[in-house]
């Protein structure tokens, strides 16, 4: 098993939109890794987040950074 953790930061005004959209948009698009085993997020409240995603070997890991790459220059900016 390999883990992908990310540490965020955020207004913490934004925090139920990135919430939703973690969900909504962000675990869809990580769960077509290859190797997806589970994705999870944690929002402090205080403008700080993070999120492990676990896969089954480092190649679905290596694969998720550069999907997540993608979605974060587009949606989360």
């Amino acid at each position: 098993m390999f883990a992908v953790i990310r540490h965020y930061h955020f207004n913490p005004k934004d925090s139920a939109e990135i919430d939703r959209r973690v969900r909504e948009e962000f675990v869809p698009i990580v769960k077509k890794a290859k190797g997806f085993v589970r994705y999870y997020w944690l929002d402090t409240g205080k403008g700080e987040g993070a999120s492990v995603g676990v896969f089954k070997d480092k190649a679905g890991a290596d694969e998720s950074v550069h999907l997540a790459a993608g979605l974060r220059t587009k949606a989360f900016v």
